[in-house]
This record gives C-alpha cells, structure tokens and sequence, in this order.
C-alpha cells in the first residue's frame, strides 16, 4: 500500500486494488455470485414447494381414502403418512441436487433399504398380527398366556 493510502479503508476493492487482482477478483467474484445464488434459489424453492406439495398429497390421500367404507380406518393414515413420506424423500434428493450434491449415492442406498426396511415392516407387523390372534382366541376360551 502506499503511503497517501487511508489505512482505515479495508473494503474489498481498496485490498484488491492494492494487490493487483483488481479486474479478476470482481469479475470472479460477480460471476460466482450469480452462479451460486441462483442454484440456492432453486434449491430453496425446490424445499419449499416440495415440502408443501408433499403435506398436501398426504392429506389428499387421507381424505380420498377415508370416503370408503370397505377399508380399515386403521391403514388410512399410514398409506397418507407413505405418500407424504415418499415426497420429502424425494424433496430432499432433489433439493440436494440443486444445491450442488451428488445424489448417486443417496439414491443407491435409498434403493437398498427399501426392500429390507419393507421385508422388516412386514415380518413384525405378521408377528405382531399372530400374537393379537393369540391373545384373543386364549381370552375367548379364558386361558392364560404364558
């Protein structure tokens, strides 16, 4: 720096202009900047909208189910819970992906757990069902379980 220089003038041009690298670090910066800012706009956006969309799908299933009687009430929530679930999943793979993440691998895994988080869900959920049964037919005949 000069000695005329002020020395309490610590803006990024003064700095950049004294280092010589005025023109490139503008224009890089600038450019990065705009770059950037658009990808998390979009990024943002894509949260937010898909977050909404995805509530809004849960309850519009919840809803179309509900009107029919032949359908336990019980599987009504969980199939808006799935639907709505499955959407910030994809959400959070997408937002992702706007924000500049390799997504490859998050899908990878996500496609591996599902058949084993499935198979998991269905072995407890017959267990839990053949254990209801039992305690049912032992309560019906007034026998104690053991």
């Amino acid at each position: 720096m000069t000695e005329n220089s002020d020395m309490t003038d610590i803006s990024i041009d003064s700095i950049s202009a004294s280092l010589g690298i005025a023109s490139f670090l503008n224009e890089q910066a600038i450019s990065a900047a705009v770059a950037y800012s658009v990808q998390l706009t979009a990024g943002i956006l894509t949260l937010v909208i898909g977050i909404w969309l995805s509530g809004k799908a849960g309850r519009m299933t919840r809803s179309y189910l509900s009107r029919f009687d032949k359908l336990d009430k019980t599987i009504v929530p969980l199939l808006g819970a799935l639907v709505r679930y499955t959407g910030l999943t994809l959400t959070l793979v997408v937002s992702l992906g706007k924000f500049g993440v390799e997504t490859t691998s998050i899908i990878a895994v996500l496609g591996a757990a599902g058949p084993c988080d499935w198979s998991g869900f269905a072995r407890y959920a017959i267990e839990c069902c053949l254990r209801i049964n039992a305690f049912i037919s032992a309560s019906l005949q007034n026998r104690r379980l053991d």
